[in-house]
Formats: C-alpha cells, structure tokens, sequence
C-alpha cells in the first residue's frame, strides 16, 4: 500500500515534465497510459522487495537526472551570455582599434599615443580571443554532458515503462485466469447440485419401493 501511494504521487509529480517514473514524458506517455492508484497497489502486491527496490531506485535516478540536466540548462545559458557580451565588447574594441588606426594615418602628431592605444587594444582582442575560446569550448562540453544525461535519462525512462507494461500484462493475466476459475467453480458447483438432486430423487424413490415392499410383506399373512 506505501509503495502504491507513493508511485501515485510520483505520477502527479512527474506529469508537468515527465520525467518521472509514474507519468512517462513524450513519445513513452503516448505509448501506456498512466498508472492508477488502484493498479500500482495491485501490481505492488506482485512485486518482491528486490523488484519495488529497484523500480524505487529508478524513479530517484530519473529525478536526479532531471536535476542535473536543469542545472546544465542553466550553466549553458548562462556560457552563452557571457559569450554573447565577450563577442560585443570583442567588436566594440574591434571598431575602436581601426578607428585609431584611421587617426594615426590623419594625425601623425598623436602616433605615439595611438600606437600604444592601439597595442593595448591588441592585447585585450586577444585575451577576449582566448576567453571565447575558452567559453566555446565550455559550452560544448556542456552540450556533451547534457546530451549524455539525457541519453541515460531517456534509456532509465524506457526500462521503467517496459517493466511498468511487463507487470500490466501480467496483473491482466492472473485476472484472466482468475475469472476463467470462478467460472469453472461456478459451472462444478451447479453440476454438484444436479447430482445431489438425482441422488435425493434416487433415495426417495429407493425409499418408496421399500416401503411398498414392507407393507406388502405385512399383508400377506393376513392374507
């Protein structure tokens, strides 16, 4: 009954994201419809303590899992920003530095000051350039990570719905065969009534003639 309750809730849980082990995101919620709770206490009572286990675990792996491609989502949003500023101040600095290459053709007299200005700008572009650099590559390690937790996320789903649809189909097959019983059962004892009602018939039929014989083996001496 506990484990019933609690896939029930982890049903209503999942259902918004459908990560979870009661409510199957996507193509997988498409396929099998959700568990009642009537049903997950029926095949729980099917279930050993090694099977509730691991279908447990699976459910909490499928949350963590969950957790930590939110988390990446965040990471890689945020990567993205801060790559978006790095490239415009990247451009701004790009803009600045032909523009003083420009004043250093028109104004001979500032040179010096220019060049160094100039110098200067080189050596943030390419401090900017190792930073893209270096977030790019971040970002598609991030995509990679994410990629791989979703992948896993995607095959834990899947076993947990392969198994929740084993035990259906087994849950609908005892039922089956307990119906087809109870029928029988049924059917067994009707013909037990028949013969017990010929057997009273017999009896009472058996007691007649006998005591027709007795009273005829009473008359006769009078007789």
């Amino acid at each position: 009954a506990g484990y019933a309750a609690g896939s029930a809730a982890a049903s209503k849980q999942a259902a918004p994201g459908g990560g979870g082990f009661g409510a199957p995101t996507a193509g997988a919620a498409r396929g099998s419809s959700s568990l009642t709770a009537a049903t997950a206490a029926a095949i729980a009572s099917k279930l050993n303590a090694a099977e509730i286990k691991g279908i447990i675990a699976l459910d909490e792996r499928a949350r963590k899992l969950e957790v930590e491609v939110a988390a990446l989502r965040a990471e890689k949003e945020d990567l993205k920003a801060a790559l978006d500023s790095t490239e415009s101040v990247k451009e701004f600095l790009a803009t600045k530095l032909r523009d003083s290459e420009k004043k250093v053709d028109e104004q001979s007299s500032a040179a010096l000051e220019i060049d160094r200005q100039r110098k200067s700008d080189h050596e943030v572009i390419a401090f900017l350039d190792g930073r893209t650099k270096q977030l790019e590559d971040e970002v598609a390690q991030a995509a990679a990570r994410k990629a791989t937790v979703e992948a896993d996320l995607v095959k834990e789903r899947d076993a947990a719905v392969a198994k929740r649809d084993d035990l259906e189909r087994r849950l609908e097959t005892e039922r089956a065969e307990r119906e087809r019983g109870e029928r029988e059962s049924k059917n067994h004892k009707k013909l037990l009534v028949k013969e017990v009602k010929a057997l009273r018939a017999q009896l009472a039929a058996i007691q007649r003639v006998a005591a027709g014989g007795r009273n005829g083996a009473i008359a006769q001496p009078v007789a």
